[in-house]
């Protein structure tokens, strides 16, 4: 089976993403990737279709004073699922968390099913966030642990780890302890100075694996250093470390699990450096997608490719495959891959982005929608109590079914 990828060049700012006309046996587009389709915002580290400009562009309007309603059908002509746009503003507004819901709410009449998420109940996407002070003195990372697996609750805010910040110290004996074979990224060109040991947490299967990449906790012990800082990586049910796929796992697997499952690889710490989930054999790649011949590349082009896979392989940069959630995938910059196995690369480090396009259908019962809405209110700090609430604070008008076209046409309302 084979995708075309052609050489045409769009870019994907910050998870916006662009030209999504790049359907599974179709012709895919060349995309240069700027960021993965998620972002962590400062408040939060919670995974969110958007990015971060429209994310202050919706909290601006409501500093100025704009109309809730106003502000969340802003938010929806953007893309933004109306859930999401209710997490983000009880979020910016905690006072105002009952009209938000209850105009929501009072809204939903007039949009289509698309602006909702798909998968059942928000639960999985928002979450409740403490702090270190919430919990008793001296937590050790297992009652952390417990904390996300059992609750849902996780530390914030997300440390500037490359800052220096972490979320908590750990004792290297219990970190020790807790080493194993487990792995959810491979090192690139990373040296680690001074940055903290990473932990991430698997809520679909209680599994707590510690990164041992740079070897950090062998070195404190051997310098008797007694704590380390640490950054957790938290985990929703439909995240798995690579090592769960085993020694031989292939390109189409990973796509595969995504597409069947939703089955995402936890995402690396530092890609431009080089960081990489597996080494994919390269004839995958000629197997999987159509790449550009070398005779097509031009010669200063290729000339710069080669000298650079020469002096750095992939190490400074793995091969990118982008999948969506809808069967869709392309591959970044095949050019390079083209130069790889002219090279005789047999294995190429590469790295998986993923883009969620998860909405509801047009028809979907009110009633579910009116679920996520509540477990977004809730999840971003409202009381429960508001989902009790009837609408009210705001007052939509659903308009009539416009007349059919000309020739009997009937016209859609998705």
């Amino acid at each position: 089976m084979k995708h075309t990828v052609d050489l045409k060049l769009f870019r994907i700012l910050r998870g916006a993403v662009v030209g999504l006309g790049v359907m599974l046996l179709a012709p895919l587009a060349q995309a240069e990737i700027v960021g993965d389709a998620h972002i962590q915002s400062d408040a939060d580290n919670v995974r969110l279709d958007i990015d971060s400009r429209t994310y202050g562009e919706v909290l601006e309007f409501f500093d100025e004073g704009y109309p809730t309603a106003s502000v969340l059908l802003h938010a929806v002509s953007m893309g933004i699922s109306i859930d999401d746009a209710v997490y983000l503003a009880t979020k910016a507004n905690a006072d105002d968390a009952a009209e938000i819901y209850s105009t929501a709410i009072g809204m939903l009449p007039s949009l289509p099913g698309w602006v909702c998420h798909a998968g059942g109940s928000a639960s999985g996407r928002f979450h409740r966030d403490i702090k270190l002070t919430d919990l008793p003195p001296q937590p050790t990372l297992q009652s952390v642990a417990d904390r996300f697996f059992d609750n849902n609750e996780r530390l914030a805010p997300f440390p500037d780890w490359q800052a220096g910040q972490a979320h908590m110290n750990v004792s290297v004996a219990e970190l020790k302890a807790k080493l194993g074979p487990a792995f959810w990224y491979q090192l690139g060109n990373s040296t680690g100075g001074s940055q903290p040991v990473f932990v991430s947490l698997y809520r679909g299967n209680r599994a707590i694996v510690v990164d041992d990449n740079l070897g950090q906790v062998a070195k404190a012990e051997q310098q008797g250093v007694t704590e380390l800082p640490v950054v957790i990586v938290y985990n929703d049910g439909q995240f798995s470390a690579v090592s769960e796929l085993g020694p031989d796992a292939t390109l189409n697997e990973v796509a595969n699990r995504f597409f069947s499952g939703g089955v995402e690889l936890t995402a690396v710490p530092k890609w431009e450096k080089g960081d990489f989930h597996l080494e994919v054999l390269g004839n995958e790649f000629g197997e999987t997608f159509i790449l550009p011949k070398k005779e097509d590349i031009p010669a200063d082009k290729w000339a710069a490719i080669v000298s650079d896979l020469q002096q750095n392989g992939f190490k400074k940069q793995p091969a990118m495959v982008s999948l969506m959630s809808n069967n869709r995938m392309w591959l970044d910059e095949p050019e390079r891959i083209t130069a790889a196995q002219d090279l005789g690369m047999e294995k190429i480090p590469t790295l998986f982005l993923y883009h969620g396009i998860n909405r509801l259908a047009c028809g979907l019962p009110a009633s579910t929608c009116a679920d996520l809405i509540c477990d977004a209110a809730v999840a971003a700090g409202a009381d429960p109590t508001v989902c009790d609430e009837a609408p009210g604070a705001g007052a939509t008008r659903t308009l009539a079914a416009p007349p059919p076209p000309p020739g009997g046409g009937v016209p859609s309302d998705s």
